[in-house]
């Protein structure tokens, strides 16, 4: 039996990687979340800015925001999994043992959750709250714009977007509609009623 097989099945590249889940079993768990943190959005636009809006699952802002959340923690979930084919295939060009590779995953997962955690949830409650945030100014019918906020502690690309603005829902720089613009990002945007 040749040596990298450690008395098991050969690895190939596929192994690890295609049983993990697609994206979806995480979306339903964060679909919770999301949808706490949107009510927050829109209690606050009420609260702050004297927007008359309701949070209802019905509003079809809300399902939209819901749904572009779930996309894009699909999109973590297939970081992952890239990062996890990619040991398995340098396992496999290498001739690891099953052991090996295992170790190589687990300390893969480790690194990722001491860092990786912590910025996945500060970049997702963001996500979260500036769509929740859109879709509330979206359903007031008096926002035209978005004005940038910068947070403290802002890097380059946020001190550039500071006290900009952008019409409801559009760009501000190529692909960032609201914050976050990067991961741990701590900015905000704020309503121009109209």
């Amino acid at each position: 039996m040749p040596p990298y097989t450690n008395g098991h099945a050969p690895l190939t590249k596929a192994d690890p990687a295609s049983t993990l889940d697609d994206g979806d079993q995480i979306a339903r768990l964060m679909r919770p979340y999301y949808t706490a943190l949107a009510k927050l959005a829109f209690d606050d636009s009420a609260r702050e800015y004297g927007l008359d809006v309701s949070f209802s699952l019905d509003n079809p802002y809300v399902q939209t925001v819901i749904g572009k959340l779930a996309k894009q923690v699909r999109g973590v979930t297939e970081t992952t999994k890239d990062q996890i084919a990619s040991l398995v295939g340098r396992g496999a060009d290498e001739g690891w043992s099953s052991d090996e590779l295992a170790r190589q995953i687990r300390q893969l997962g480790v690194d990722m959750s001491r860092s990786r955690s912590i910025t996945i949830s500060r970049t997702e409650s963001a996500m979260g709250y500036s769509q929740g945030s859109l879709a509330s100014f979206q359903a007031s019918g008096v926002v035209s714009h978005t004005t940038w906020l910068m947070g403290p502690d802002s890097c380059e690309i946020c001190q550039q977007l500071d006290g900009s603005q952008a019409e409801l829902g559009a760009e501000y720089a190529p692909g960032i509609t609201a914050p976050p613009a990067h991961p741990r990002c701590v900015c905000a945007i704020s309503p121009v009623i109209e």
